[in-house]
This record gives C-alpha cells, structure tokens and sequence, in this order.
C-alpha cells in the first residue's frame, strides 16, 4: 500500500493490445523497480494457470486476444483494479471482449483511451 499501509487492491489485471503487453511490464519495472511489485505478463511461456498459482506477483498483464482465450480461467480470480488500455476497443457493448470484462469480478475500472471525445463510453 502507499506509504507502508494495507494495500488498497490485492491484485490487478491490465488488458492491453498484444503490442504493448511488454511495454507496460517495462514500464513498471522503470518506476517501480523489481523489487517492490510483481508483474506477470500472460504470453506463450507464462500462462494463466501459473498466475493462479503464484502470489508474488500480483499484477496480470495480458492481451486483449489472450483474455478471449482464457476468460473461462479468469473469471475465476477477484481483481482489485482492471485496466484495460486502448479501451476504444471497447465502446461496442455487443462484442463478446466487453460482456466478458464486465462479467469479472472486480472493485475499480479504469479504461484508458486517446480519443475520449470519439467514444461512448457507458
């Protein structure tokens, strides 16, 4: 948590197009150091079952094309915090990505996007 006190969120998923998946793990490493959070980034080699399992990592960054995959698995685990980036890609409450992310369980949203002004963000 800030400043030593009890966390606010336990554990956190970002969804964010497969091109950046790397970027913001670099990104916490960059402001936050190794030492002081985990970050586990869903690819080929890291899988979802192995987040489930471990508990010194308790950031998930995963593809937008990935969380389709494995949603079944996802909806299983209680998220603090899910960001999804590029959330353009999210203005259609129709497409099967949305309905799967409003289904998680989670406390705070946040949807980050460069073109607020062109979305309908409900």
């Amino acid at each position: 948590g800030p400043y030593g006190r009890l966390p606010i969120i336990k554990n956190a998923l970002i969804v964010t197009p497969s091109s950046l998946s790397a970027t913001w793990g670099k990104e916490f490493q960059k402001w936050l150091g190794r030492e002081r959070i985990g970050v586990y980034i869903v690819d080929q080699n890291n899988k979802v079952e192995q987040f489930k399992k471990t508990y010194e990592k308790p950031i998930m960054i995963i593809s937008y094309e990935m969380f389709m995959r494995h949603a079944a698995l996802i909806e299983d685990l209680k998220f603090g915090l899910i960001f999804c980036d590029e959330g353009h890609r999210l203005k259609n409450a129709n497409i099967k990505t949305t309905n799967l992310l409003s289904d998680l369980s989670c406390h705070r949203r946040v949807i980050l996007t460069g073109t607020p002004v062109q979305n309908d963000l409900k």
